[in-house]
């Protein structure tokens, strides 16, 4: 069972329309996955990650990037997430050296949704 944050859930939820449920049950961890490890943003290193969590094999998840145009839809999803989070919370801006930052780079915006799945999301066995 997997807890998300808020402004994760919300968004991801409108997103699900889109899949059927065992697809959308893994986009889902596969999304997860990929924001959590610090590196080797893979799909194995996020089912790593997800390890004890993610249901059935493990070879069945790479197969969902053959059906939607992921990586864009990752973008975008992450984009959402920062924006329903940064509503209901100050965003502080990363300083730059060579220029003042007046809104969010890219950046910013993954290191928040970044911080925010760390601090809250929580994995619990299936009992």
């Amino acid at each position: 069972m997997l807890s998300l944050p808020s402004a994760a859930s919300s968004v991801l939820m409108r997103v699900s329309v889109a899949f059927t449920k065992p697809t959308f049950r893994r986009v889902l961890l596969l999304a997860v996955g990929a924001l959590l490890p610090l590196r080797g943003r893979t799909v194995t290193g996020g089912l790593r990650t997800l390890r004890g969590v993610v249901p059935g094999h493990t070879r069945t998840y790479p197969r969902v990037f053959s059906r939607v145009p992921c990586l864009l839809g990752l973008f975008r999803v992450v984009c959402l997430i920062f924006a329903e989070h940064a509503q209901h919370h100050p965003i502080p801006l990363r300083p730059t050296p060579w220029y003042v930052k007046a809104e969010p780079t890219f950046s910013d915006v993954m290191a928040t949704v970044r911080r925010l799945f760390r601090q809250e999301t929580l994995f619990q066995q299936p009992s």
